[in-house]
């Protein structure tokens, strides 16, 4: 390499601009040689992180041997004191290097020791290679107590079985500070300590917060007292609610409620104050613990937490093992806040009382504040119709059915009589003589009209499937598709002409499922000739599902057209009428797309050809680049090795050591198992 390339990086290097130094740093990587590594480390010290970075990145594609005299310079570089940018620079250089980087430190670990290697063990502990993990260890009876430090932390970061093991030897160190940063090592490396090696640590007052979250990973009930002892402490309060929502997840949430409920009032004065705080995870853990120890002052917080959406599921199971008995209290809790929180209290008290006696006083003044907050702005009208869903009563379905045709609770509203027409179908019947579904808004009231009337509902659907509204239409379509009728079947075929693509979808699907008629069939048929690929697709599958045997050369036909989106559908159709030509057809639709997804679609068809036909193919597209392919013909092999195919077994077992996908593998193996490997 030309010297003067070298003398100009260098000079770049040297000058008193800022971009002119970034420029000659992002030049090393055109160098070779061990004057490359010299440059390099010249860069590397530079005042400017700009210009450190730079040169980190373009040093790192150096090869031999300058790669291997950049290891040494920057191992130098990391034991000095003087540059800091530099030894931060030069330690991820090393941490990034790979194996040759964690050789590099472990050779300057193992010279005599200055007290700078703790920023080897900085490096080392960044590496995340276990090979390392003794080299570090050694470090721990080094006699600078920075080196010792610096050693705990590092094997912290790398985490193991042996690291461990190495820092429970530093538990019953004599160092106080050691002691505190081998339990802060261990917690971070999520190491399970057992709880009689934490006791002695619990009065130690330099290790005592230290070893909580330990206790919340030991697994033992026993943890539970000194876990309770430190949530009443205010100091520790934050680290122990945490704590005890980790042991909670591997003891159950019993013994935490039974120690909760008796524990002392300092612990739930705590609670309530965690609620009220900043930190996100500890108000989180906090809450979970509230609810299990039932604490009815801690209610307004936990409502304000749920509206914020910040209650986690094992809260609300706490909730819900409360039960009835929080109802009155959550609803005294809504009085005493405002806007959201107070809708989410009462829906909360809704919950609760459904779990109870319906015929309690306190569950007719909730459905009273519920239903008055019905016209309520959107959040506080949605929770009211969503606490509704248990807690209506046929006196309730006039003012849900009026929710549901208009306003910002619409489909919960629909939503809530929907369940309201399980218990009371006559009182729901009523209030929809009111309601026109062509100008409604909640695309749920279909479902209800179905529910409640039957088949008595086909007028209010032929009128809902002229709504303005297409979401409205394409609901309507969707309930009479369950109606299932020749009737309904004909106002079904009248949406495959609608403006909308999804009403025209909906028909098509849901002309599938209605009775047999020659109508429906000459509908579906005309309709395999629309200019949307979706809605062929539909009309193609509805075809295939009802068994139109007179429409196999339509769908041979669609299936050979050339439009890949449809052919699946197609096909699928065809397969399910046991259509002989389909191993032909599947190969010309194969050939003529190159979309993964929509090749694994196809390719999930060889389960349903002859058994040979479907040999040749699926091995043919095992080989294929796109892991969607290979995927679904796998699973078609399993499926042929589940009903006892022995070809299966030697064809999956002949893939499985050129196949890198680990979805494709299991599949594969999946196939091999099945059948006897």
């Amino acid at each position: 390499m030309s010297e003067a390339l070298f003398d100009a990086v260098a000079s770049s290097l040297a000058g008193a601009d800022v971009e002119s130094r970034r420029a000659g740093a992002r030049a090393l990587g055109s160098l070779t040689g061990p004057r490359a590594a010299e440059l390099a480390a010249v860069a590397l010290a530079d005042l400017d992180w700009r210009v450190r970075r730079d040169a980190l990145e373009a040093s790192l594609a150096f090869e031999e041997p300058a790669r291997t005299a950049l290891a040494d310079r920057c191992l130098d570089a990391a034991r000095q004191g003087e540059n800091v940018g530099l030894r931060n620079a030069a330690i991820e250089v090393l941490s990034r290097l790979g194996e040759l980087g964690v050789r590099t430190l472990r050779r300057g670990l193992g010279e005599p020791s200055d007290g700078r290697q703790k920023f080897l063990l900085e490096a080392l502990g960044e590496c995340g290679d276990p090979r390392v993990v003794p080299d570090v260890a050694a470090q721990l009876e080094d006699a600078d107590a920075n080196v010792v430090a610096a050693a705990i932390d590092a094997l912290g970061r790398l985490g193991g079985q042996e690291a461990s093991l190495a820092l429970r030897r530093k538990l019953p160190s004599t160092e106080a500070f050691q002691r505190a940063a081998a339990l802060e090592a261990l917690a971070r490396a999520g190491t399970r300590v057992p709880l009689h090696e934490l006791m002695p640590h619990l009065e130690d007052r330099f290790a005592f917060r230290a070893a909580l979250p330990l206790l919340g990973r030991c697994a033992e009930l026993e943890a539970v007292g000194p876990l309770l002892h430190a949530l009443a402490r205010p100091r520790s309060a934050a680290a122990a609610s945490e704590a005890l929502v980790r042991l909670g997840r591997d003891i159950g949430a019993e013994p935490l409620h039974a120690a909760l409920v008796t524990a002392p009032d300092e612990v739930c004065d705590n609670l309530r104050t965690l609620l009220e705080g900043e930190d996100a995870p500890v108000r989180r853990a906090a809450a979970e613990l509230a609810a299990l120890a039932q604490d009815p002052q801690a209610l307004p917080a936990l409502a304000t937490l749920g509206a914020g959406g910040q209650l986690t599921p094992p809260a609300l199971r706490a909730l819900e093992r409360w039960g009835a008995d929080a109802a009155p209290a959550m609803l005294a809790a809504s009085r005493s806040l405002g806007g959201e929180a107070a809708a989410v209290a009462l829906q909360l008290a809704a919950e609760l009382a459904s779990a109870g006696d319906l015929a309690h006083p306190v569950v007719a003044e909730l459905r009273a504040g519920l239903l008055a907050m019905l016209g309520d702005e959107a959040e506080r009208a949605r929770a009211a119709a969503r606490g509704l869903r248990r807690l209506a009563t046929g006196d309730d379905a006039e003012a849900l059915a009026a929710s549901a045709v208009t306003g910002p609770a619409a489909e919960e509203a629909a939503e809530a009589l929907l369940a309201l027409a399980e218990r009371a179908p006559q009182a729901v019947d009523h209030a929809l003589a009111a309601v026109r579904l062509e100008d409604a808004e909640a695309t749920g009231l279909p479902r209800v009209f179905v529910r409640a009337r039957g088949a008595a509902a086909l007028g209010a659907l032929r009128s809902g499937a002229s709504s303005a509204r297409p979401a409205v239409r394409r609901a309507a379509v969707q309930g009479l598709g369950e109606l299932g009728s020749t009737a309904a079947a004909e106002v079904i075929a009248l949406a495959l002409t609608d403006e909308d693509l999804d009403v025209r979808v909906a028909a098509a699907r849901e002309l599938g499922r209605v009775a047999v008629a020659p109508a429906v069939t000459e509908a579906l048929l005309r309709t395999l000739a629309s200019d949307s690929p979706m809605v062929q697709a539909a009309a193609a599958e509805a075809l295939g599902r009802r068994g139109d045997h007179q429409a196999r050369d339509a769908l041979v036909s669609v299936a050979s057209a050339g439009r890949p989106s449809v052919a699946p559908a197609a096909l699928e159709a065809l397969a399910s009428l046991g259509e002989a030509r389909l191993p032909q057809l599947l190969d010309a639709a194969l050939a003529r797309t190159e979309d993964g997804a929509l090749r694994g679609r196809l390719a999930a068809l060889t389960k349903v050809l002859p058994r040979d036909a479907a040999q040749e193919r699926q091995r043919r597209l095992l080989g294929d680049p796109a892991w969607p392919v290979r995927l679904a013909a796998a699973q078609a092999l399993a499926a042929r090795a589940a009903h006892g195919d022995g070809d299966a077994k030697e064809l999956a077992a002949s893939q499985l050591p050129a196949e890198s996908d680990p979805m494709v593998r299991a599949a594969l193996l999946a196939a091999s198992d099945e059948a006897g490997i």
